[in-house]
């Protein structure tokens, strides 16, 4: 008998589980399509930090990207090593996470297309020396004032 009963509970209890996802689905369903829109929208706010800024023999070298995403509008801020900081308000960001921008320096224009990633921004940067692949890992904090990666520093040998 206790078999039974079990078997009976366990029945109801999967029936009970698969009617409660379908009145959750079906009530998602009915949302309005504005709110439908913003859950699906990847990365709706927040800021993203795009660096590879470092020190290299005492001279900074890189740039960092920061994007900063809100229901306002999205803003971006392109530095390089070389150069001070640009403001950036005519920025396109997909819901494909696809990123592009363009501004105009005293060298002349710049201009990025790419895809914003997890880890890191990928894509084509464009300017006075040409075009080429850039490749920015996302971090945390950005602090140029580190060694680039490779270079070593103190006295301590390393054994292997």
């Amino acid at each position: 008998m206790r078999q039974m009963e079990r078997e009976t509970f366990m029945t109801v209890r999967i029936e009970t589980l698969a009617l409660a996802a379908a009145l959750t689905i079906a009530g998602l369903v009915g949302m309005p399509s504005a709110a439908m829109a913003w859950i699906g929208k990847p990365w709706a706010s927040g800021t993203y930090v795009y660096a590879d800024l470092c020190l290299a023999d005492g001279e900074r070298t890189g740039r960092r990207i920061t994007l900063r995403r809100s229901p306002n509008g999205d803003v971006l801020t392109y530095e390089a090593a070389t150069a001070g900081s640009i403001r950036i308000e005519t920025v396109s960001v997909d819901d494909n996470r696809s990123v592009s921008f363009a501004f105009e320096t005293s060298q002349g224009p710049v201009a990025f297309r790419g895809r914003m990633e997890t880890e890191a921004l990928t894509g084509l940067l464009e300017d006075a020396s040409g075009t080429r692949e850039l490749r920015l890992p996302r971090i945390l904090r950005s602090r140029p004032d580190m060694p680039c990666p490779g270079e070593t520093t103190g006295s301590i040998p390393v054994s292997r």
